[in-house]
């Protein structure tokens, strides 16, 4: 029984119908017709399960192909990530090497400026390094927001300044001695005005806004209520 059916599957497999196989098959017609409608369920559904199969199959590919669009997505984000994590750390270390050259230059030229201003008849030399000052002042104002972003006072971040530290006890205090000897104190002469960290400025005479004792007095007053009053180099 069971190979009658086998061999009528394999006949009808190859596309043949009842009625073309009645002498192949040692059975009754209504029974080849039984197996034959049998053949169709069962060819039906395996080929269903097969439709199936490979549905299921091109959703897996698909799935598979958006996972490796996802991970190269994944894997250039973290790379534009890392580069730009990069190009951060080198604008850093850029900003903090110009901030540091600028924390030295400004030094230097609050010396030279002090050096320039001590001299008389000295106001183009005088000009042209506060032209230089304020230039390196106003770079550094810029700088440092975007190195120190909660710092409010920039002026906190300069290097100690030689004028401060070494000049305001004694170097103003020998000028003022040796203009006293000489009998030349500059009173009335209005050739100075407070400087960078409310320190005395030589400008020329006539153009200042008071001599040099007066300065010297205001500058002494403004230091000894808490260091610079003005915020800013002039």
């Amino acid at each position: 029984m069971r190979a009658n059916k086998t061999r009528a599957f394999e006949l009808f497999d190859q596309g043949n119908r009842p009625s073309d196989i009645y002498d192949q098959v040692p059975v009754t017609k209504r029974t080849l017709y039984a197996y034959y409608q049998e053949w169709k369920k069962v060819r039906a559904k395996e080929r269903e399960e097969e439709e199936k199969q490979r549905r299921q199959e091109d959703v897996n590919a698909m799935l598979a192909r958006e996972e490796v669009e996802k991970q190269r997505k994944r894997a250039a984000i973290a790379k534009g990530l890392q580069e730009n994590l990069e190009k951060e750390r080198q604008r850093r270390h850029n900003l903090e090497l110009h901030f540091q050259g600028l924390q030295f230059k400004i030094r230097d030229l609050e010396w030279e400026l002090w050096k320039a201003s001590s001299k008389p008849n000295n106001r183009d030399e005088v000009q042209r390094i506060g032209t230089l000052y304020s230039q390196a002042y106003q770079r550094f104002i810029w700088v440092v927001p975007q190195l120190y972003p909660k710092e409010t006072n920039p002026d906190r971040l300069l290097l100690p300044h030689v004028t401060e530290d070494v000049f305001s006890r004694s170097v103003f205090a020998a000028k003022k001695a040796a203009a006293t000897k000489t009998g030349t104190t500059g009173r009335g002469k209005r050739d100075y005005v407070l400087g960078a960290k409310d320190l005395p400025l030589y400008v020329g005479e006539g153009v200042g806004d008071m001599d040099y004792e007066g300065a010297v007095k205001l500058s002494a007053n403004r230091l000894a209520r808490g260091g610079v009053q003005a915020g800013s180099p002039r």
